[in-house]
């Protein structure tokens, strides 16, 4: 039984690794204005954009990605 759990975690961590997936592992909407302060690198502060953000971090095998998505409700010019 330990074999088959050792073996499925490195099998999943190599398909991450050599397949170009990713994990979402967390998510979190920054609205603009509200006194929140979120600094992510190449982005600044998220709380004094003119738009609400989409802050997702995701797991790629290797390391945690922080991407920055707009954040639109309903799914027109962003992601909800």
């Amino acid at each position: 039984m330990f074999k088959i759990i050792i073996s499925s975690i490195i099998l999943f961590e190599l398909i991450l690794l050599f397949g170009g997936f990713k994990v979402l592992m967390k998510e979190e909407h920054i609205e603009v204005n509200k006194g929140i302060s979120r600094f992510v690198e190449g982005y600044g502060d998220l709380g004094t954009n003119k738009a609400d953000s989409l802050v997702c971090t995701y797991f790629n095998g290797r390391r945690k990605i922080e991407y920055v998505f707009w954040y639109a409700p309903n799914n027109l010019f962003g992601k909800s």
